[in-house]
């Protein structure tokens, strides 16, 4: 196999460390490619595609480097934006279960 190719080194410099969603967006439209094709290639529904690309869900970490693996991404930046958005999200966590207590 050769090089694998890194979307992120386009785009880290202007946006700092991205999230897995952003990265599998930025590859996708970089190859041109629909949310419905490019699930079909690594194994998802276009709907799932959306939910990684927005952030609405995080895929397991083997599947985000079975993911990686199927369109050439490199695993440390799979590794690193996966763990990146479990970190945020489990540091938002806290902060929202205390803006819905003072809600209510």
């Amino acid at each position: 196999m050769g090089k694998k190719f890194d979307i992120v080194d386009v785009l880290e410099g202007e946006l700092g460390t991205l999230s897995f969603g952003a990265i599998l967006k930025a590859h996708r439209q970089l190859l041109g490619l629909t949310q419905e094709q490019i699930g079909l290639q690594i194994g998802v529904t276009k709907q799932t595609v959306n939910d990684y690309e927005s952030g609405r869900h995080i895929p397991t970490l083997k599947k985000a480097l079975e993911i990686g693996s199927k369109i050439g991404l490199s695993d440390d930046y799979i590794v690193t934006a996966v763990f990146t958005d479990m970190l945020v999200n489990e540091g938002k966590a806290p902060l929202v279960k205390k803006v819905l207590n003072k809600a209510s």
